[in-house]
């Protein structure tokens, strides 16, 4: 998934984009993979993003990796649908800078 988001056209991709990356379907997939490689980042950084979740205010691990945004036009409806997922520049330069 790391590696398909930064081939990604402007290293952005939606959540069931992340999780078709790595053979699944759904965004809950990527959600849950995806945030627990940027949790044991981040506690290896001693990093705690800012972001919580809105409805239990839990920490979203995700955004140590990756700045997100309501998808509001995958659907071509206008209606919320999913989260954009957009590496980090920081993130972007260490995988540049490991070969990527």
């Amino acid at each position: 998934m790391l590696e398909a988001h930064y081939k990604a056209k402007n290293h952005t991709l939606t959540a069931t984009q992340l999780a078709n990356a790595a053979g699944k379907d759904t965004h809950s997939y990527a959600n849950s993979q995806y945030g627990s490689l940027a949790r044991d980042l981040a506690e290896e950084m001693e990093y705690v993003p800012p972001n919580t979740h809105p409805a239990d205010g839990s920490t979203v691990w995700t955004f140590a990796l990756a700045e997100g945004k309501r998808d509001e036009n995958s659907d071509g409806t206008g209606e919320y649908v999913e989260w954009e997922w957009t590496l980090r520049p920081q993130v972007v330069q260490a995988l540049k800078e490991f070969g990527f």
